[in-house]
């Protein structure tokens, strides 16, 4: 049975943040509806998609690295998902907020408690604020950097957590980013309502709310089309087969390259299968070195290699007392019931 309660450092932070992300997030949405802040509303809509991120998040950290006798690779797409879920949920809540919106331009709706809706909104701010540097260890420089430089997280900062993990914590800290810049949004439509005294000022605040709408909507979008990949065992988008398998073939050893296959399992986990021609086994032998350093500075960590061999039979010593003769073809289906399952023939 998994344990649930795996208290180390990642997961006493995502407790805590899932915890008050709950709280604060249902105080937003009762105090918007209440006084008729759709920006409020929207951002606390928004805190609900953060809650999501969060769960994802503690999921993958738990469930990822657990072993399960009907998957040889465990759980590790169990954050997958949670994410392709947490996508849907994404396009739910941004739907509701253009819903809210509309109402309230339609309606006219205007803001009743103008100061109190202020103060929550700055309480947002600045709960977002510090759950996005708890995440961080207070350093958001360095996801804003390592995000739009696709710079990778350090050696260093890689041993306490694992990739899935790593990359559920980027996600949950991207959503609380977005949040910061919505929690803005409210402030600024309620200190525009404070100071200013038009007719037109009652629609500022629902049109302010399309804005985390929007960035909702986009990264559902994102989230949903990079889980979809992943599930369906696509390339990851950085790597480029064809040069990998230029460079395989170009070794002086490496007659042939053939069924190569790459994907990613989860997050920047990516696996590789191919099958290379050598002309002897002392070929294979001399050249496996070099085939996994090609894969490994591509970023492909876990590979199998089949090698396949031109070569007559040959003689492969097992040993002082005694020796046997084989020899191995390409792969090759041995009867007709196997006939088309085979990966490759000839």
């Amino acid at each position: 049975m998994v344990n649930v309660f795996k208290w180390d450092n990642v997961t006493i932070k995502l407790y805590t943040l899932i915890i008050s992300t709950l709280i604060y997030g249902l105080i937003e949405l009762i105090v918007g509806w209440i006084y008729s802040s759709v920006t409020l509303q929207a951002d606390g809509y928004h805190m609900l998609a953060d809650l999501a991120a969060l769960i994802v998040a503690l999921i993958g950290h738990i469930f990822a690295s657990r072993s399960w006798s009907k998957s040889t690779f465990g759980w590790a797409r169990s954050e997958i998902l949670g994410a392709l879920i947490n996508s849907l949920l994404l396009f739910t809540l941004a739907g509701e907020i253009l819903s809210d919106s509309i109402n309230a331009i339609n309606e006219s709706v205007k803001i009743t408690e103008v100061k109190l809706v202020l103060i929550v909104g700055s309480g947002g701010f600045i709960f977002n604020l510090f759950g996005f540097c708890l995440l961080y260890d207070l350093n958001p420089l360095k996801l804003i950097i390592g995000h739009f430089s696709k710079s990778k997280v350090s050696k260093k900062d890689r041993k306490s957590i694992s990739k899935s993990t790593e990359m559920n914590l980027r996600g949950a800290a991207l959503h609380l980013l977005a949040d910061l810049f919505s929690s803005l949004l409210v402030i600024i439509s309620t200190v525009i309502n404070l100071t200013l005294n038009y007719d037109w000022i009652i629609f500022i605040d629902p049109v302010l709310s399309f804005v985390p709408a929007l960035i909702l909507l986009t990264s559902a979008w994102r989230l949903l089309r990079e889980s979809i990949l992943i599930l369906l065992e696509t390339v990851p988008s950085h790597i480029k087969v064809e040069t990998i398998k230029k460079c395989i073939i170009n070794l002086p050893l490496v007659e042939s390259v053939h069924e190569f296959h790459l994907w990613r399992l989860s997050g920047d986990v990516s696996i590789a299968s191919l099958h290379c021609i050598f002309s002897t086994p002392a070929d294979y032998i001399a050249s496996i070195r070099e085939i996994k350093h090609i894969l490994c500075d591509a970023g492909v960590h876990s590979t199998t290699i089949q090698p396949e061999f031109l070569s007559q039979p040959f003689t492969i010593d097992t040993g002082p007392s005694e020796s046997s003769t084989n020899y191995v073809k390409y792969c090759q289906a041995t009867s007709q019931s196997c006939e088309g399952q085979t990966c490759c023939s000839t």
